[in-house]
């Protein structure tokens, strides 16, 4: 995302059968709380919806979002998923750029 402050991460929930996409702060809380100010502007930007997550105790925050659908015993919907993700990521990162 054009800073080594965050990333773009991408994670299996197969409980959950989700796919979450997240722009990921490692020990940053004055860049998640920077993103914070202007989340209306990103959740307007971005369109999708967003899960804002700063995660007090922890040194790290996420702002992430979630892709139903997930099946690892079902594999009739993966090229769908793909492209799911890979839409999301290309949003996540042009807005998110905009804001770093």
């Amino acid at each position: 995302m054009g800073s080594s402050q965050c990333s773009i991460f991408i994670d299996l929930i197969n409980k959950e059968h989700k796919i979450r996409v997240s722009v990921w702060i490692d020990d940053n809380k004055e860049l998640f709380d920077s993103f914070y100010e202007h989340k209306d502007e990103i959740n307007a930007l971005c369109n999708i919806s967003l899960h804002w997550n700063r995660l007090d105790n922890k040194k790290a925050s996420y702002i992430s979002t979630y892709i139903d659908g997930l099946y690892f015993d079902n594999q009739s919907n993966y090229n769908e998923l793909m492209n799911a993700i890979i839409d999301k990521v290309l949003i996540m990162e042009n807005v998110f750029t905009k804001f770093s």
